[in-house]
This record gives C-alpha cells, sequence and structure tokens, in this order.
C-alpha cells in the first residue's frame, strides 16, 4: 500500500519492523522509483539497507544489499565503489574463504564495468 502510493519512508519503516526478510528488496525498490523519477538511487541508500541487515547479523543480505548498488541507480563510479567496499568488508568479516572470494570476484567485475580499473 505504500509503496504503490510513493510512501517509500513509510514502507522502508514497516519493512524493518514487521517484514524484516524483505527490507532489502523494500529498499532497492525505493531507489528504483527515485531513479525512475529522475533523482537516482541515493549511496545513503544502499548503505542504510545494508547497515540494518548488519545490525540483525543477516551477512549475506546486508552483502546483497550492497551489491544491489548498480550504475543505472547511482551514476558516481566512487559512490558504487564505497559501497561495493562495505560488500567486501562484510564478506571478509563473516563468510568463509570461498563465499569471500566468490563476493570480491563479483566486486571486481562491477568495478571494470564502471571503469574503476585500479581499484578493480
Amino acid at each position: 500500500m505504500y509503496r504503490d502510493a510513493g510512501m517509500w519512508p513509510e514502507a522502508l519503516s514497516l519493512a524493518q519492523r514487521h517484514l524484516p526478510h524483505r527490507l532489502a528488496e523494500v529498499s532497492l525498490a525505493c531507489s528504483q522509483s527515485e531513479a525512475q523519477r529522475g533523482t537516482g538511487g541515493k549511496k545513503e541508500d544502499f548503505l542504510s539497507a545494508g547497515q540494518q541487515w548488519e545490525q540483525k547479523k543477516q551477512w549475506s543480505r546486508a552483502i546483497e544489499s550492497y551489491l544491489n548498488a548498480r550504475p543505472d541507480l547511482i551514476e558516481d563510479p566512487k559512490a558504487l565503489e564505497e559501497i561495493w567496499d562495505c560488500a567486501i568488508d562484510t564478506a571478509r568479516r563473516h563468510l568463509t574463504a570461498d563465499k569471500c572470494r566468490d563476493v570480491i570476484m563479483n566486486v571486481t567485475n562491477k568495478l571494470r564495468e564502471v571503469g574503476r580499473h585500479e581499484t578493480a
């Protein structure tokens, strides 16, 4: 209901309190809606969603939230790099070596796609 009405702060608050398993989905929909309106997604939106999952010790969902940041939502490659770095940091602290390597490879590919070759 909030989502359909474009009441994103309310939708995010509701998801955080009552549907934490859907928070990343609602956050992504919010960012996509902003992008369609021409306001674009915000770095803070992705960081906030990831941090909320980290507070709940939902490491995979936090990483997924960080990796949901895309160039079509956030134009600044440096901002994307900062968000994706959070995914790597979370993976290093909380995932097995194999899963961490997968996250690093995913981020490396994303960095190359946005022209951040030195960082990749």
